[in-house]
């Protein structure tokens, strides 16, 4: 999966955080890599992005609905 949040994300800020993401999307060439997934966020009224975070006690593979 590739994802445009470098500029606005950490390494260390992401670490252990659970998002939400879309899977079994159809494949597509991002930056010279093929992706067929999404990390789901929001842009900003100042231009900038924020992931969707999910709360700790969610387990993973929940269905977003």
């Amino acid at each position: 999966m590739i994802s445009g949040i470098k500029p606005f994300y950490a390494k260390d800020d992401l670490q252990g955080k659970k998002c939400a993401f879309v899977f079994n999307l159809a494949p597509a060439k991002l930056a010279g890599f093929i992706s067929s997934a999404m990390i789901l966020g929001v842009q900003t009224t100042d231009g900038k992005y924020k992931v969707f975070f999910v709360d700790s006690d969610v387990a993973l593979g929940t269905r977003v609905e």
